[in-house]
């Protein structure tokens, strides 16, 4: 009889020892082990949310969860009250923002607190400041009508403008490749034929002309050298010249100044004779005929 009164008490210990187990488990998970601090926020639409199911988020880490949504009072600004329940500890800035987003398209929706950079922290039992969830399926229609809207107003002219352009290149391209324009781009091509054969005629010409010139050159250094050889052969008479030279240079330069003088004196003279014959023309004949009298002066 006590042998089965000890396993009842064991095995009641034991069951008793499994459901607090299971029941510490499940707060664990739930988030609701440890002290809690309440915040409070509010919101037009809580669609995707559910009470004690919603999981809170600041900056992308769990800290706690929705605990209940309540309708607000009439005359509130927005429809809806949170009451979410937040790990002791943490330090909410009073510029941060709760806002409702989803990790992925087919994740369920969170709620999710930007921290903000105020150094004045929140008190349990403030509002925090709630952004509206944004409607990704809304996104994504307003940015397929906007990209629409690019093709119909922007791309859509733009690529009409360039298929016409291309049109009209074709266009003026077959009609340079008409029978009667290529005819006469043979004769073109046949011409530029005609005229490359002359310039090809052209160039052996001036290659032979080439030829002549570096001759011409080559006699005219031949020359040279042997103007050099004449000059460096004849240097001594060409020193003895020029020293000579240069002594007629100098005695010339001294009889310079007399032949000044006798030049100006001549000069004077016939002056003075070109004058008396302008005040008196009568002086020629005069002397003409005392030359020609008997005894006269000759």
């Amino acid at each position: 009889m006590k042998n089965d009164q000890r396993n009842y008490v064991v095995v009641g210990v034991f069951v008793i020892a499994m459901v607090a187990g299971l029941i510490l488990w499940i707060a664990t998970l739930a988030g609701n082990t440890g002290s809690t601090d309440t915040y409070l926020t509010r919101y037009d639409s809580v669609l995707g949310l559910s009470a004690g199911g919603t999981q809170v988020y600041l900056n992308g880490f769990q800290i706690g969860k929705i605990e209940s949504i309540e309708r607000a009072e009439d005359g509130a600004e927005k429809m809806f009250l949170l009451e979410i329940s937040v790990k002791s500890g943490w330090q909410i800035p009073d510029d941060s923002q709760a806002e409702i987003t989803a990790a992925g398209l087919l994740s369920t929706n969170v709620l999710n607190i930007r921290r903000g950079r105020s150094k004045t922290n929140l008190e349990p039992g403030d509002e925090i400041q709630s952004l509206e969830a944004s409607n990704l399926m809304a996104e994504l229609t307003d940015t397929a009508a906007g990209f629409n809207r690019f093709l119909e107003t922007t791309l859509k002219p733009q690529i009409e403008t360039i298929v016409g352009d291309l049109k009209e290149t074709m266009d003026q391209v077959n009609l340079l490749l008409s029978g009667e324009n290529t005819s006469r781009v043979g004769a073109i091509l046949r011409n530029l034929e005609d005229v490359s054969e002359e310039v090809q005629g052209l160039t052996s010409g001036l290659g032979s002309t080439r030829e002549k010139l570096d001759g011409a050159i080559v006699k005219v250094g031949d020359l040279i050298d042997q103007v050099d050889q004449l000059i460096e052969s004849n240097k001594d008479d060409l020193g003895a010249s020029v020293t000579d030279l240069h002594e007629s240079l100098e005695a010339l330069s001294r009889h310079t100044e007399a032949i000044a003088i006798n030049l100006e004196s001549t000069m004077r003279h016939m002056n003075e004779f070109s004058q008396q014959i302008r005040e008196d023309p009568s002086l020629i004949l005069r002397r003409r005929e005392s030359a020609g009298a008997p005894g006269g002066s000759k």
